[in-house]
């Protein structure tokens, strides 16, 4: 082309030859009509239309044989030059219209070649559409499978899950239900016991009071043996006492013996010491809390508060001590003043509390 460009075409010639000879040489049809066809154009250029004409016809039949119709076109457009140059107008009209049909058939074919590849394209991308479709619907169905199989598993988990749970659920009320019946059960026995036990300590506490009233009513039947006794021993002496002065009746030395031996019975202190043992026997630590409370009381007011705890009357009091039931109703007024008893309360039922 370089050397057609600047038309210096005897330099351009032998490399032509020398390709037409590689071509033979290599038994390329295809490259030595195409050299031809150069080397024809060339030797059109410099006047030798025959030996133009004959390569043209070589490259003619070859491609016509081998229907290489891509060079065709500059055969033809060659043939006519020469048929023109020659002015052998109506071989350059035939070739001319040789050229047109076979531009027209190359034109259909190319058309046809493209609307075929615009076809296959079409095919391909429709192909490749679908495919893609295809395996869009696939992925889609393969997750909305997996999604199934995921949702199946998950609601196996879920109601394994919620059976066990109810299952835990009734197994757990039922051990609660059974340690509320046994808890029931124990509560009954403890209350049980526990009312049985009251039971006993009221029984108890009932022969206790029986028997600490028992004692007291001892003590109290021996304190008014006691008083009977003075009293007895008192009547003796006073008797004594008035036939004392009788001359008639030599008794002086009897009655200082009798005297002697009522005194010595009627002895307050002794009667005292003896009731004090017998009766913290009964009331053990009745003096000890009595003087941690009220430390001071007096001996004789502890005594008094000895006879209220046996229920002693005023009366029985005022024998005991030998004085009149105004002395004992005075003592027990200072009492209650120093050992702050409300008058509602009685001696006795304050005293049980000791």
């Amino acid at each position: 082309m370089y050397y057609d460009i600047f038309q210096d075409y005897n330099k351009a010639k032998p490399y032509i030859e020398r390709a037409m000879q590689l071509s033979r040489e290599i038994g390329s049809g295809t490259l030595l009509a195409q050299t031809q066809t150069v080397l024809s154009n060339i030797l059109i250029k410099e006047g030798k239309y025959n030996e133009a004409m004959i390569l043209l016809k070589k490259s003619q039949q070859f491609a016509e044989n081998e229907n290489f119709t891509e060079i065709l076109p500059d055969i033809y457009q060659g043939l006519i030059k020469i048929s023109l140059k020659e002015n052998n107008y109506r071989s350059a009209f035939g070739y001319q219209q040789e050229l047109d049909a076979l531009e027209d058939s190359i034109f259909s074919v190319n058309q046809t070649q493209i609307i075929n590849e615009l076809q296959t394209k079409y095919e391909t991308e429709k192909k490749e559409k679908e495919n893609r479709i295809l395996r869009q619907n696939i992925q889609i169905q393969q997750r909305t499978t997996l999604l199934l199989i995921i949702s199946l598993i998950a609601l196996i988990i879920v109601t394994v899950l919620l059976y066990l749970f109810y299952r835990l659920r009734n197994k757990a009320l039922k051990q609660k239900a059974i340690l509320y019946k046994q808890e029931r059960e124990l509560q009954e026995l403890e209350n049980s016991r526990l009312e049985d036990q009251l039971f006993a300590e009221q029984q108890i506490n009932k022969l206790q009071n029986e028997k600490l009233e028992h004692q007291n009513r001892e003590l109290s039947s021996r304190i008014l043996h006691a008083i009977n006794k003075n009293e007895t021993m008192n009547s003796i002496l006073e008797e004594l006492r008035k036939n004392k002065d009788d001359e008639s009746i030599d008794n002086s030395q009897c009655y200082l013996r009798v005297n002697q031996l009522v005194k010595e019975n009627t002895s307050v202190d002794k009667e005292w010491d003896y009731f004090k043992i017998h009766f913290e026997e009964v009331n053990p630590g009745f003096f000890q809390s009595l003087q941690a409370e009220f430390p001071e009381l007096t001996q004789n007011e502890l005594k008094l508060c000895a006879y209220y705890r046996i229920k002693l009357s005023t009366k029985e009091i005022a024998k005991i001590l030998n004085v009149t039931n105004a002395a004992v109703q005075k003592s027990r007024y200072r009492l209650r003043k120093k050992m702050g008893i409300p008058s509602k309360t009685e001696l006795p039922e304050f005293m049980g509390r000791f």
